[in-house]
């Protein structure tokens, strides 16, 4: 009872883990795998985010992008492919690719180590994922990308934070070469965002439409929700005016 009756603790901010190697890798061995359903593992490669759009709080919570190394992540993976028999996985980070060059370096240690994956996970759509990052992926087990386009509208884009990462332009250029390597898409978009007009409404809609043969699923299509302490929550009117 006195345990109930205790006053909370106050929220203290811990020190960030750096490198993020230092936390080892979870192996599951007092798990009973067998008693849970499906066969993919979900995996965490990276924290933090690239991003800071208007309507998104994984920056606030979790800080500016940072990734496990490469042979760190390999190590991990053929843990799981050894000892349990897992070779599929999902990555939950809230950004694969926000160091594309480590990417591009985990993809090719798993192509040499001859592990054979099947991996996916959520990615920004921007410049420096190149096609030949993206064939790298595919060869190294990558099978889908969940591509946070949002809006197709530099208008919009802009109002959301996101200019700053890619323009329509790039979008497709990803979604385009994504597809073409083998890699399945799913696109994230957000319809009504304030500042929103009919005109920003069809570019996303036209960009749909005209990449329709690249694009394999339109994963969601939301309104827009407000999310605590986020920038958009603090000053809605201020986001109108970027």
């Amino acid at each position: 009872q006195a345990a109930a009756d205790a006053e909370p603790e106050p929220y203290k901010r811990r020190k960030r883990i750096l490198p993020l190697d230092g936390i080892p890798f979870p192996h599951y061995e007092d798990f009973l795998l067998d008693r849970y359903p499906g066969d993919e593992l979900i995996v965490e490669w990276s924290r933090g985010c690239i991003g800071a759009c208007s309507f998104c709080k994984g920056k606030m919570i979790d800080g500016k992008y940072r990734t496990h190394s490469a042979e760190a992540i390999l190590a991990s993976l053929k843990h799981y492919v050894e000892f349990l028999h897992i070779d599929r996985f999902t990555v939950c980070d809230p950004v694969l690719n926000g160091d594309v060059e480590e990417m591009a370096k985990l993809c090719q240690l798993i192509i040499d180590s001859g592990l054979k994956l099947q991996w996916r996970g959520e990615a920004i759509p921007h410049k420096e994922q190149t096609a030949e990052v993206l064939q790298a992926m595919r060869a190294a087990g990558c099978y889908e990308l969940q591509l946070g386009v949002e809006s197709a509208s530099t208008k919009v884009l802009k109002l959301m934070n996101k200019l700053r990462l890619f323009d329509p332009d790039t979008a497709a250029s990803v979604v385009r070469a994504a597809h073409e390597a083998g890699i399945r898409t799913a696109l994230f978009t957000i319809i009504g965002f304030p500042g929103e007009d009919e005109e920003a409404f069809m570019d996303t809609y036209n960009f749909v439409r005209e990449n329709a043969d690249y694009i394999d699923e339109l994963k969601s299509i939301n309104a827009l929700h407000i999310i605590t302490d986020t920038p958009m929550m603090k000053s809605p009117i201020g986001m109108l005016d970027p």
